[in-house]
């Protein structure tokens, strides 16, 4: 099989089916803590009175041996470890429980609908990675914050525990990712506003559920609950596509290395406006060097280009009026794997890609001399560049 995956955005620099339930399993918010109730309430004692049953629940056939063809077999599963996170005050290994343990269903239905209800102030990134992916999810405001704090490792433990909530008992992810729990790895870690997690397998088929299950979770922040209602049909497992995706992935970040580094290293020595002309003059071997240490066909594109010569191929036209946030394969002709990843801008970066008038005269003067067609720039920290 070619693997000549085209990664048409990279350098992550920040850097998350047909299921469609018969009858919704009804949690009323009413039954739960009040909406604004403290992430302190909804830990305590008090608010722990016992689980509150669905109204009703989808089963989701799932054949006896169903991954067996997938993965490597009961000898190579990657168990959890017996390491406990020390809980909310620090980062958390597989297991690691934030206070309170597995009380009710109740708390943690009330964590959910706390940060559902205002998931406009919740932000989430994924990076894919070859042997999984990572996530930050965050918030400014500090109630959500902590709101999020809790639910990581209280759906991990679910998760370990086979004690799943509704919307886990029969989407086919969360039924797939219980199933095969004990072959990955997640570990958390607390930011400021809230927490980082990092999915890891050696199995392929784990490293797809992970990724699915990332890009999901985003997917019910954007849009809510709702999202459980969306058609979805689990992505049918390919060992050679897979292998092509990781590949992808792999180019994605050596490409970053490369250029960031080489960046770095002149906005060092001689300033950022010395960095634009580097960049227009190396940006492009640097990117075919790793394509072919690699394998692959790679490099970057935006609806705001900075470089005409990075005009997105055919395949990628269609998606760039709505980038996927988390990263998105497609199967292209010949055998070939298409890669679209992100690109998120970072802190350094706003020097030369921010708000026109925030920008150094040097900055604007050695834009307009290499590339007079300039449209990338406006950009704040964290946003989608490409």
């Amino acid at each position: 099989m070619k693997t000549s995956s085209l990664i048409a955005a990279l350098l992550s620099v920040v850097l998350f089916f047909g299921c469609q339930p018969a009858v919704e399993p009804t949690v009323s918010e009413t039954e739960y803590a009040p909406a604004d109730a403290t992430p302190e309430q909804v830990a305590s004692p008090d608010a722990a009175i016992g689980d509150a049953e669905p109204a009703a629940t989808n089963e989701v056939a799932v054949k006896d041996g169903e991954h067996a063809e997938h993965g490597p077999g009961e000898e190579h599963e990657h168990g959890p470890g017996g390491g406990h996170g020390p809980g909310m005050g620090g980062p958390g290994f597989r297991g690691g429980r934030g206070p309170g343990g597995m009380g009710g269903m109740r708390p943690d239905m009330t964590t959910i609908h706390g940060m559902f209800g205002d998931r406009d102030k919740i932000r989430r990134t994924v990076k894919l990675r070859p042997d999984g992916a990572e996530a930050l999810t965050e918030s400014d405001d500090e109630k959500i914050a902590a709101f999020i704090k809790q639910h990581v490792p209280n759906m991990d433990a679910r998760v370990l525990e086979n004690n799943p909530l509704p919307p886990m008992t029969f989407h086919p992810v969360f039924v797939q990712l219980i199933k095969n729990s004990d072959k990955y790895t997640l570990q958390y870690e607390e930011t400021e506003k809230g927490v980082k997690v990092t999915y890891q397998s050696d199995d392929p088929y784990v490293v797809m559920l992970v990724q699915e299950h990332a890009k999901l979770v985003s997917r019910f922040i954007r849009n809510g609950m709702e999202e459980i209602h969306t058609e979805y049909e689990l992505p049918k497992f390919d060992e050679n596509i897979a292998a092509a995706q990781a590949k992808a992935i792999t180019a994605r970040d050596a490409l970053f290395q490369k250029l960031s580094g080489r960046l770095t290293e002149v906005i060092t020595a001689d300033g950022p406006a010395a960095a634009i002309e580097v960049c227009s003059r190396e940006a492009a071997q640097l990117a075919e060097t790793v394509g072919e240490e690699q394998g692959v066909k790679i490099g970057r594109t935006a609806l705001k280009l900075r470089n005409p010569n990075n005009t997105a191929p055919a395949w990628v036209q269609p998606m760039l009026e709505s980038p996927p946030s988390e990263g998105q394969f497609v199967n292209l002709e010949n055998d070939t794997v298409g890669a679209l990843l992100p690109i998120r801008l970072q802190s350094k970066c706003v020097t030369c890609h921010g708000p026109q008038e925030t920008l150094q005269e040097e900055i604007k003067a050695k834009l307009a001399e290499h590339y007079p067609n300039d449209a990338a720039t406006g950009f704040k920290e964290g946003d989608l560049r490409g």
